[in-house]
């Protein structure tokens, strides 16, 4: 037996509407593709000029890779190297630093909320983006700025007044400088290779797994694992 519903249980459902189908080839209007095939294969026609920039960036020219091995061959290998640049973490210095971690993906998380918690502050104090590159690097949508990770379906409507919201983006900030301290005697601070690799995408050696995975614990931020 169906269990009766409230009025305000029937209209909250009638306002979401029907929920979208899962599963499914959609189009760049998001409806459902009527030709999956030509669909995908416009996607993929589309994302090729990116994907064979980043294989450049990872130091895998197409052009030479045809030129050495051959069209049919080149395929094959640009084909194993698009699953790689196809990861978020691939179109810049800092994802690609860490690209070959375990936690890579946890990692990636942990990156971008130090890009949303920077630019936050940025707006709150009234500020220009510091650093040009940092406009185009590429951040986690999964990602919330906060004590920890959020799921998506779980973020609700900011009610806070502006002035709260900026001064709780300083506190943030200073937070994460605090976190960016060494985390021991024999060790250095993190603050100049965070701020040069993460926020200013520029090669710097350093520890950049063990910072991140340092910061991540000492903000209190945690991820789950990609599926």
């Amino acid at each position: 037996m169906t269990k009766a519903r409230t009025k305000g249980a029937k209209r909250e459902a009638k306002r979401r509407g029907r929920p979208p189908k899962e599963g499914v080839v959609r189009e760049p209007s998001g409806r459902v593709s009527r030709n999956p095939e030509a669909t995908i294969e416009r996607k993929d026609k589309a994302m090729k000029p990116a994907i064979e920039a980043r294989c450049r960036q990872a130091g895998m020219d197409p052009d030479v890779i045809r030129r050495t091995l051959g069209k049919a061959a080149a395929d094959k290998v640009l084909a194993a190297a698009a699953d790689y640049v196809r990861q978020p973490w691939a179109g810049c210095i800092a994802g690609r630093r860490i690209a070959g971690e375990d936690d890579v993906a946890e990692l990636w998380q942990v990156i971008s909320a130090i890009r949303a918690t920077r630019r936050a502050y940025l707006t709150a104090i009234n500020a220009p983006a510091d650093y040009g590159a940092t406009a185009s690097l590429p951040v986690s949508t999964d990602t919330l700025t906060g004590d920890a990770a959020i799921d998506v379906s779980k973020r609700t409507v900011d009610l806070r007044s502006e002035e709260e919201r900026a001064h709780d983006a300083r506190r943030r900030w200073c937070d994460l400088l605090n976190a960016m301290q060494a985390p021991s005697k024999d060790e250095r601070g993190f603050q100049g290779l965070i701020m040069a690799v993460v926020i200013n995408d520029a090669e710097v050696a350093g520890p950049l797994p063990h910072a991140l995975r340092h910061i991540a614990k000492r903000m209190g931020w945690e991820f789950g694992k990609a599926s």
